[in-house]
């Protein structure tokens, strides 16, 4: 454990293992095992903000194929989940992106019905026709009643993409890394 605390610490400042207070060898070290320990301890990619607003952001990784839609928890308006979306459909026509990675854990209320309904009736159809998304991963709300993943709109989901649900952020991720690109 003091290893993996001392890597993450030099990673984060930038050090090497040599550089590691005590020296590389004053930790239990299996170099074996750095590549599986690696992964772990590393925060997920940097990501570029395409668009922030107050309620949430849209940032791709250019290497990884698809973009994040982030909440930031703070209340929402129409207008403004409506704009998240909207964006997220101008980059994935702009940087063909094959798939969505949405974390909900920070939505603080289920968006209205007139809302739901235009993301369903016209903004998923509308990505479908002009963008390559294939794949949707989510990281749904914790509380049922802030989820805008209720059992209908994941069906609808599943009609269009391939929709994998996710209780972390990490996983979501590699599943999407690990899709082959939509054609």
């Amino acid at each position: 454990m003091a290893f993996a605390v001392a890597l993450f610490s030099a990673v984060i400042q930038g050090l090497t293992l040599k550089q590691l207070p005590g020296g590389p060898l004053a930790y239990p070290f299996d170099r074996a095992n750095c590549p599986a320990l690696l992964p772990r301890l590393l925060p997920m990619r940097p990501a570029h903000r395409y668009f922030s607003n107050a309620v949430g952001s849209v940032d791709y990784v250019p290497d990884d194929g698809y973009l994040r839609l982030r909440w930031s928890g703070e209340p929402m308006t129409g207008p403004e989940f409506r704009a998240l979306y909207v964006h997220a459909h101008n980059l994935l026509r702009r940087y063909p992106r094959r798939g969505i990675l949405a974390g909900h854990r920070a939505v603080p209320a289920a968006p209205a019905a007139v809302d739901r309904d235009w993301l369903l009736a016209t903004w998923r159809p509308a990505v479908i026709e002009d963008t390559h998304l294939g794949h949707y991963a989510a990281v749904p709300a914790l509380a049922p009643a802030h989820r805008l993943h209720t059992p209908a709109v994941a069906e609808q989901l599943r009609r269009a993409v391939a929709t994998a649900f996710f209780e972390e952020t990490r996983p979501a991720a590699e599943w999407l890394r690990a899709e082959p690109a939509a054609t």
